[in-house]
């Protein structure tokens, strides 16, 4: 599972991933229905007239902060605002909301301490065994970037890279392989770092990785589709982006013209329609097989809301004041 990434950040992931550029999901007078499915409350005027709930059970970031799955907090000492972050060598890799032309600064910081720093394009990624990311010296304008995904263990060792030609961007790992998207020569590709990296055909980009089942969200002209590692084919979406798979593998996240829909990963069909009681999203991510998170912002204030598939709609943080440089809160995958 992989959080969709801050949406004013993601400029390579395009297409049907929902994470390319800031929407506005227009209110509904009705949610979708389908059977089984549900709808939540009727919107309200502010973020602080939804009922608070508890803190997001997943880790993410709170005013500079990074926040663990149990609630511990540690200050990042991020110096140009966070838009990703995973543990690294005792310490962090951040990635800031410097977004110049498809690259951000990633930088590699221990007890508020910067230790090392490249250019790098997305954010970095982990799955408690691994992390991996981008980086790469920082390009001039239209200057050709060579660049190498790295992958290391948490702890710092065990690392290798693979270079690759132009701003690819990591989006998840299956055990220790790394599957990234790279425009240059396009599509999305995978690398175990002793091989040549392997290109999956039939789509032009990955969205997220399905590391239990060896699926992939991706996406091929505007049409979503989960695919397996070799490409084949396992349904459509046409409906609007598909975001992310669930934790555990067994849900999709989409994001039709109006609303949200929790689909069935296995063949597509929906198993819940939510209503984002909100228009600006700045971000999506799964808390577990039954809820979705969201970062978004209303009369100049930021929030994230969780949505469950039984219609619940609730604050997971206090409302803070949004600044687009530095957000207030970061998802994290």
């Amino acid at each position: 599972m992989r959080t969709t990434t801050l949406l004013l950040a993601a400029v390579l992931s395009t297409g049907c991933a929902g994470t390319a550029d800031p929407a506005a999901l227009p209110p509904t007078s009705t949610a979708p229905t389908a059977p089984g499915s549900a709808t939540t409350a009727p919107p309200r005027s502010a973020l602080a007239d939804l009922p608070a709930g508890p803190p997001p059970r997943v880790a993410y970031v709170d005013h500079g902060a990074y926040v663990d799955a149990r609630g511990r907090r540690t200050t990042l000492g991020a110096r140009h605002g966070v838009s990703g972050a995973v543990p690294y060598d005792g310490g962090f890799l951040v990635s800031d909301t410097r977004w110049f032309e498809g690259t951000v600064g990633l930088a590699a910081l221990r007890d508020g301490r910067v230790t090392d720093e490249w250019c790098s394009s997305g954010t970095p990624v982990g799955t408690g065994r691994w992390a991996a990311w981008t980086e790469f010296l920082c390009p001039e304008t239209a200057e050709v970037v060579h660049a190498d995904i790295v992958r290391a263990r948490p702890d710092g060792s065990g690392r290798d890279s693979q270079p690759v030609t132009g701003l690819a961007s990591v989006v998840g790992l299956l055990g220790s392989r790394v599957v990234y998207n790279q425009p240059r020569p396009g599509g999305a590709w995978i690398t175990d770092f002793v091989h040549t990296p392997e290109r999956v055909p039939g789509i032009d980009g990955v969205a997220d990785v399905d590391a239990a089942h060896g699926r992939l969200i991706g996406w091929r002209g505007d049409r979503g589709r989960v695919v397996t590692l070799d490409g084949e084919l396992l349904w459509r979406y046409g409906h609007g982006s598909l975001e992310s798979f669930s934790p555990r593998g067994t849900r999709v996240l989409a994001r039709p013209s109006s609303g949200l829909r929790i689909l069935d990963a296995d063949d597509g069909s929906v198993v819940a329609s939510l209503r984002l009681p909100f228009r600006q999203v700045l971000q999506l991510g799964w808390e577990d097989e039954r809820h979705v998170l969201a970062v978004v912002v209303r009369h100049g204030r930021t929030a994230v809301i969780r949505l469950g598939s039984d219609g619940s709609v609730e604050r997971a943080t206090s409302p803070a004041s949004y600044d687009p440089n530095r957000p207030r809160y970061v998802l994290l995958g």
